[in-house]
């Protein structure tokens, strides 16, 4: 069940709200500001453990060029992504 934040008062420990859940599509460049006024946030919180599951779908429509390529394959690599790779279509 989802609270508006409006509708959310000051409540008892055995009332507290244990958990937050939410889902957007975003643009990459709104993913800096999601992470800073929402996730930290709630990272923030003692005890607090967050999860965020980020899938990226880039269409290229003229393709990516190679510096492209190496560049976001090593990062992913660095970054230890669980699944990263371009494709042709």
């Amino acid at each position: 069940m989802f609270l508006a934040a409006d509708k959310v008062r000051h409540q008892d420990l055995d009332d507290a709200l244990r958990r937050h859940l939410a889902w957007q599509s975003i643009l990459g460049r709104d993913a800096g500001l999601i992470a800073e006024e929402v996730i930290a946030h709630l990272a923030g919180l003692v005890d607090a453990e967050v999860t965020v599951t980020l899938d990226i779908a880039a269409n290229l429509p003229d393709g990516a060029p190679e510096h492209t390529v190496r560049t976001v394959s090593e990062n992913s690599r660095t970054l230890k992504f669980d699944s990263h790779g371009f494709e042709e279509t």
